[in-house]
This record gives structure tokens, C-alpha cells and sequence, in this order.
């Protein structure tokens, strides 16, 4: 690893520790999930699942809706890079949807809770930013207020209907969603993207 000096050295090894952490936790709430709901998933279940302490949980979240959160944060960032590197925005609704799958019943759970640090408001504030970088990049930092307010908008619309995906109550299977996705992407934000 030359050019890292030996604090940074330790910092991507705990970063990589810690990733893999978070994807046994996650597995171990997923396989939890189907004997009690999430409101109902306690910290000590999860790690007793995992077969890790409580100490190494803490390490890695602050809590199980932060976990969710990290990892719905993962995969989000790795899915809109791919599709910027790309120069294909389009697809990714249908990535994210589809990295979202394995673990919809996980994702659909952490989706009840309305509160701030929970999924819903969590993955708004997290696919506004993931845009709002993009333009700026692309924009050399020169976004309008106006099309500022149209992203946020549209993060919450993005959103919801991953939401209601996850539900299957209204949108049953990805290409559905993926198709209303695109629906309410508004024109002069289109142009932009």
C-alpha cells in the first residue's frame, strides 16, 4: 500500500473489518426478520445471530436502524457510482432496485419507521446528495437553487416508490418501479442529468 502512511494503513483495514461486520449483521437481521419485526429486533438478537459481540456491533453502528442505513448507503453509492461512471443515470433506479432485492424484506421493515434516522428520510437525504454531487461535478459547482429544490423533490418521489416497492402492496416488481421512477423525473431536471 505505498502512499499511505501507516495510520491510514490501519484505517482501510478497520474500514474492511468493519464492512465485513456490517454484512454479517445485516445477514443476521435478515434471517431474524423472519421470526420478529424489526420494531420488535433487538441489538443482543442480532449479534447473538452473527455470533459477534455487542462491542464489535457498536463499532460498526450506532444502532440497528444505522445499520440498515449503512448498508442501504453502500449499496447506494457503489450503484450511482457505477451508473455515473457509465454516464447512464437511467439505469440506476434499476440497479439500486435490484441490489435492494436479496434484502427487501430487511430494507421493507427499516421502511416503516417515519422517524429521522430511519430509512425513509435516511435514503431521501442520501439520494438527494448522491445528485446533487453528480450536478455539481458536472457543473463545476454552479446548480440553481431552483433545480436545487427539484432534486429534493424528486429524491422524495424516488424514494417512496422504492418504499412501496419494498411494500409490493401497490408496485409489485422492479421494471414497474423502475418505470415510475423515471415517470416522475421531472423535464428540466431530465435535461440536466
Amino acid at each position: 500500500m505505498s502512499g499511505y502512511s501507516s495510520k491510514d494503513t490501519e484505517i482501510l483495514k478497520s474500514d474492511k473489518a468493519q464492512n465485513k461486520n456490517l454484512l454479517l449483521f445485516i445477514e443476521a437481521a435478515n434471517i431474524c426478520l423472519r421470526e420478529e419485526s424489526f420494531e420488535k429486533l433487538s441489538v443482543s438478537r442480532i449479534v447473538s445471530k452473527a455470533g459477534l459481540s455487542r462491542q464489535t456491533f457498536y463499532r460498526c453502528c450506532s444502532s440497528k436502524f444505522d445499520m440498515v442505513n449503512r448498508y442501504y448507503d453502500r449499496i447506494l453509492k457503489t450503484t450511482f457510482k457505477e451508473a455515473a461512471v457509465h454516464r447512464n443515470l437511467h439505469v440506476f433506479p434499476l440497479l439500486l432496485m435490484e441490489r435492494m432485492l436479496p434484502k427487501k424484506d430487511l430494507f421493507r421493515a427499516a421502511f416503516v419507521t417515519e422517524d429521522y434516522d430511519g430509512l425513509t428520510k435516511y435514503a431521501q437525504r442520501q439520494v438527494y446528495q448522491a445528485y446533487l454531487d453528480y450536478l455539481k461535478r458536472k457543473y463545476d459547482e454552479r446548480i440553481d437553487s431552483y433545480y436545487e429544490r427539484l432534486l429534493e423533490l424528486y429524491s422524495i418521489s424516488f424514494v417512496q416508490i422504492i418504499k412501496q416497492w419494498s411494500f409490493g402492496d401497490i408496485l409489485k416488481d422492479v421494471g414497474e418501479a423502475v418505470d415510475m421512477v423515471r415517470d416522475v423525473t421531472p423535464a428540466k431536471l431530465e435535461i440536466l442529468l
